[in-house]
């Protein structure tokens, strides 16, 4: 899958608002970490998960709610009650809390996540802000705002600017939201990165099954095989790109290999582990074999 904010921008563009759905806090185990994303079109369907199970329902289910009001909430799920634990099916023990906003169709949302997704096009970190302001009902309007290394906007960001970057290398260092209570309401500092790119040498029932599970964790996925009959769109239908080299013995020639990425080696034969070993500056594989 590609970067959550790319989905946003491709649907805002052709006219579809969208609920996001973001894991603010959490402590204890819990299905996903703080950070983790999820879209609700309209008609429910969701892009990415943040854990599945009866608490991704109910976050369905509310995301449709603050579409049809405009209005967004924050919402708590807490694991560690015996209750909620036997309801959902579910023995983590820990608490999270969830943010679900609307993102309207309009021409400011537009353009901020067309910025938002060229810094992430460009390899760089873009930081999502929002000021969360509740009324007494617990739901609340949300302001948006983008902090990257090129650009900072927005008066928000320009009234509180120290506070800013306290927040973004918090959030920065452990890749997760950074959050902080204002007079107005609560301001949160959300890192976007470039997907990870997982390059799978070798195109069989392996590589179709992590290529899968890869999908669904945000990993951009490559897969690479001499084997057209293996390396296709009817096997791997949901692989950012499919490369097919005249042979192994060129495989990395053309890959643009940097410090993020991983190295998945699932082939038959020798000549794709040698490369790898040879290659000057590698980083280290994920799976050899």
């Amino acid at each position: 899958m590609t970067d959550i904010a790319l989905h946003i921008q491709k649907l805002l563009e052709a006219g579809i608002p969208v609920a996001l759905a973001t894991v603010l806090s959490h402590s204890g185990s819990t299905p996903r970490g703080a950070g983790t994303k999820m879209l609700i079109r309209p008609d429910g369907s969701i892009i990415g998960t943040i854990g599945g199970g009866s608490v991704e329902a109910e976050v369905i289910r509310n995301a449709g709610r603050v579409l049809e009001t405009g209005r967004a909430v924050a919402q708590r799920f807490d694991f560690s009650t015996t209750d909620l634990a036997s309801s959902l099916g579910m023995v983590c023990g820990g608490k999270m809390r969830v943010l679900i906003e609307p993102i309207p169709a309009d021409r400011q949302n537009i353009l901020l996540f067309q910025q938002l997704a060229a810094c992430i096009r460009s390899g760089a970190t873009g930081l999502l802000g929002r000021l969360f302001t509740p009324g007494r009902d617990g739901t609340g309007r949300v302001t948006r705002f983008i902090v990257s290394t090129e650009t900072s906007v927005s008066a928000i960001s320009s009234r509180h600017q120290p506070l800013i970057t306290t927040l973004e290398k918090d959030a920065l260092s452990r890749r997760a939201p950074s959050m902080a209570d204002l007079e107005e309401g609560q301001l949160i500092l959300d890192p976007f990165f470039s997907a990870a790119c997982v390059y799978l040498f070798g195109a069989g029932h392996v590589s179709r099954a992590a290529a899968t599970v890869l999908h669904l964790v945000d990993f951009k996925t490559v897969v690479i095989d001499d084997r057209r009959a293996f390396a296709n769109r009817t096997f791997f239908p949901q692989a950012d790109d499919i490369i097919v080299p005249e042979s192994f013995d060129t495989a990395f020639s053309d890959l643009c290999i940097d410090a993020r990425s991983l190295i998945v080696i699932i082939t038959r034969g020798m000549p794709t582990t040698k490369q790898f070993l040879n290659r000057p500056s590698a980083p280290m594989p994920g799976i050899s074999g």
